[in-house]
């Protein structure tokens, strides 16, 4: 009989060992949120070391007083290889050569805060990484690359969150995402005033970008003024592009790759709508582009590659050119197909108010409208037009 209750001893402290929940399970989320003002770097650097060392860790920091501002040192804040979340509403955290940077399996989750001030990218999130943005404003930062955010091949999603004076000497004045497996998505969004050499909201090399109903606003780059897509696919749902000024009239949005634009406006950008400079395809439905401005031609689409670029459904009205093409330009050795759609309006400084195609492309025109352009509607080849 002893012996039976030690055997069953045994099993039950075997069982009590193994039911014991891991170390990094462990959660040090307490439900409490503090002041601002009793938050600093050094407790932030702890949150993130326990995230680190394998905790879940969830904080709640409150603006008291309004605007209270919490500085970052020259270095920024640790790495981030854990899972760490961070609501402070109305909570600015300000320094930093960079705030957050995000690495290999590292999950950070913002809600509520402003990062400014910091001179590498507010938020770095590599290969691996995990970003997650709600609710917040990332205004003021500069970089190389991406001047408030750079996704070096992390998956990064913002909502309902503004970029906005942010600076980038290189690419992606707002935002840079590169690398193939680097993902980016902007829902309810802003990005306006960023500047850059080129993408100065967005700048995406390889990967994926979707932005749903976002605006991107008066920003401003020598190419790509709003954004440049180079090899990856960028999507537009819902959005809206204007007012972005390119000097070089190097396009509001200069692609390299893949594009679609849907249910979007592109409008009033100084130095043309679509640019496409190399890879395609590109399409363009149920969208209007308007009021945009080119010294050379296509202020509206140019396709000035050998690129496939489909416009359907789609209103182009009011642009002007400097060159020919006043709303749609074709180059030699692209397939440019106009599907059911309206152009109208659009003058140009050469023959082609509306269309242009020129020697060695292909254009078609099915069904729509093509009317009322100066000098005059169509030139060059284009079958139905």
């Amino acid at each position: 009989m002893q012996a039976l209750r030690g055997w069953m001893a045994l099993t039950v402290a075997a069982v009590v060992i193994v039911a014991a929940p891991p170390a990094w399970a462990e959660s040090t989320s307490d439900g409490a949120a503090v002041s601002c003002t009793t938050v600093t770097e050094t407790d932030l650097n702890g949150w993130i070391e326990q995230a680190n060392a394998g905790a879940v860790v969830t904080k709640q920091v409150v603006a008291s007083p309004a605007g209270c501002v919490v500085p970052i040192g020259p270095a920024g804040l640790e790495p981030l290889t854990g899972k760490f979340s961070l609501a402070a509403a109305g909570v600015v955290l300000s320094g930093g050569d960079s705030i957050f940077d995000v690495r290999y399996r590292g999950t950070l989750t913002l809600s509520g805060v402003t990062l400014t001030g910091s001179t590498k990218s507010a938020i770095l999130n590599a290969w691996g990484g995990s970003v997650d943005v709600t609710d917040s404003r990332i205004i003021g930062n500069s970089s190389r690359f991406g001047g408030g955010v750079d996704n070096s091949g992390g998956a990064m999603r913002l909502v309902r969150t503004e970029l906005a004076g942010n600076t980038s000497t290189g690419n992606g004045g707002g935002i840079s995402s590169s690398g193939v497996d680097a993902t980016l998505t902007l829902i309810d969004c802003v990005v306006r005033d960023n500047t850059s050499l080129y993408g100065g909201g967005i700048g995406s090399s390889n990967g994926t970008v979707l932005l749903k109903n976002t605006k991107l606003t008066g920003n401003h780059a020598d190419g790509g003024s709003a954004v440049v897509n180079s090899a990856g696919e960028m999507t537009f749902d819902g959005s809206e592009v204007s007012g972005n000024v390119s000097p070089l009239s190097a396009g509001a949005i200069t692609n390299t790759g893949t594009v679609h634009i849907i249910g979007s406006t592109v409008a009033d950008n100084e130095g043309g709508a679509v640019v496409v400079v190399a890879g395609g395809p590109v399409t363009v439905s149920d969208s209007r582009i308007s009021g945009n401005t080119s010294g050379g031609s296509g202020a509206a689409v140019l396709n000035g590659s050998g690129a496939t670029v489909i416009v359907e459904r789609t209103e182009v009205t009011g642009n002007k050119a400097g060159g020919p093409g006043g709303g749609l330009a074709n180059g030699a050795g692209g397939l440019f197909r106009v599907v059911d759609s309206t152009v109208r309006g659009n003058t140009a400084g050469a023959p082609g108010g509306g269309i242009v195609n020129v020697s060695g492309g292909t254009m078609t025109v099915t069904g729509g409208q093509i009317t009322g352009n100066a000098p005059d509607d169509c030139a060059g080849s284009i079958t139905g037009c």
